[in-house]
């Protein structure tokens, strides 16, 4: 149950830029202990927001929607 919850809430945690803290797993407080314990994986919740994140950077780069410039770096020659 705390694993596929987890994968629910990936797309909401990615879309907001929010990650679940070590307070969650130490269970701070009540209402985050239960949580962490009965609810949610919160490492799994941040790892998973993480990768859907870089996906989809990947995918509008792969389209050319984000453009990406490499730079490239030139050694100067002494004496040449």
């Amino acid at each position: 149950m705390r694993q596929f919850t987890a994968y629910i809430a990936a797309p909401l945690l990615a879309v907001t830029g929010y990650r679940f803290s070590k307070a969650w797993r130490h269970g701070d407080t009540a209402f985050k202990n239960f949580v962490y314990e009965h609810l949610l994986c919160t490492v799994k919740a941040n790892i998973a927001a993480d990768t859907l994140k870089a996906n989809f950077k990947a995918l509008l780069i792969k389209v050319g929607i984000i453009k990406v410039y490499q730079v490239e770096v030139f050694k100067m020659n002494k004496g040449a």
